[in-house]
């Protein structure tokens, strides 16, 4: 039976800071003294590309949709996809997916990979959070090293507490656009750019003023290196075992938070709480 590790990140959208300095993914091995949680997340080569169901919850007016006849949703993928050379990240049209209404979040996990809306916020998350990537992953260990491999990912945008447009100069709603450019970095793998100084879609705050709908040259470099081929292997003289099983599974639900506060969740235990300001 495969060991089965939980490991719940309740990141804050706030400007996360900590000690300074970005935290980036790069699929390969792990450097000496690097945390059990930095090893890389990605698909699989052979799971690309993903097939991302729109909830039938999205309401797209003509005016949203481009000239190539993508919705807001496929503009936001083109963006990751372009950033990739030699790979295609995602399938387009974007098929639909039926709504999830108010079912539970463990009941996500199942055959879709999926964008939602919920009217009905779930119990055992904040209601700060403005959306959530959940996912599911496994350890692996192979010519590349050690890292996760993601088998399961959904995106759930909180429309109980927040209000969304997609009108880029609103400034009393949050841009529905910026908020799904930022989650499907989580769910290709991204963790948060955590050092301020650097201008980064995956930055950990999002402000109601803020329409962020094109990536920056950092997002642009870590979603490349984290599906790039080549990479540290394990008999390199700087790999560092990580102890980490291979089969055992990562479950991981990132916040993207409106509020200040920064909250860590570690296997489902806060270990650090501050304000970014």
């Amino acid at each position: 039976m495969r060991a089965i590790l939980l490991i719940t990140f309740l990141l804050t959208l706030a400007s996360c800071n900590g000690s300074g300095g970005g935290k980036t993914q790069a699929l390969g091995g792990r450097s000496p003294g690097s945390a059990d949680d930095d090893l890389p997340i990605r698909w699989a080569d052979s799971a690309l590309p993903l097939s991302i169901q729109i909830s039938g919850d999205f309401s797209f007016a003509p005016a949203d949709i481009d000239g190539a006849g993508r919705n807001p949703i496929e503009q936001m993928q083109k963006e990751w996809d372009d950033a990739v050379t030699g790979k295609v990240l995602f399938n387009y049209p974007a098929p639909a997916a039926a709504s999830k209404g108010s079912d539970p979040l463990s009941t996500y996990k199942d055959s879709v990979l999926g964008v939602y809306i919920s009217d009905d916020w779930f119990s055992n998350i904040s209601s700060s959070a403005l959306a959530i990537t959940q996912f599911y992953a496994y350890k692996m260990t192979g010519s590349r090293g050690e890292y996760y491999q993601l088998s399961h990912a959904d995106i759930i945008v909180n429309e109980r507490d927040y209000d969304f447009s997609y009108d880029p100069n609103s400034n009393t709603d949050y841009d529905m656009s910026t908020v799904i450019l930022h989650e499907l970095g989580h769910l290709l793998g991204l963790d948060h750019q955590s050092d301020g100084a650097v201008a980064a879609v995956m930055q950990p705050y999002l402000s109601i003023w803020e329409s962020n709908r094109a990536l920056f040259s950092d997002d642009a470099s870590r979603i490349s290196d984290n599906y790039t081929d080549s990479a540290l292997s394990a008999g390199s003289a700087s790999y560092l075992p990580s102890g980490i099983p291979d089969g055992t599974e990562l479950h991981g639900v990132i916040e993207l938070m409106a509020s200040g506060e920064c909250k860590h969740y570690h296997n489902g235990k806060l270990v650090k709480s501050h304000f970014s300001f």
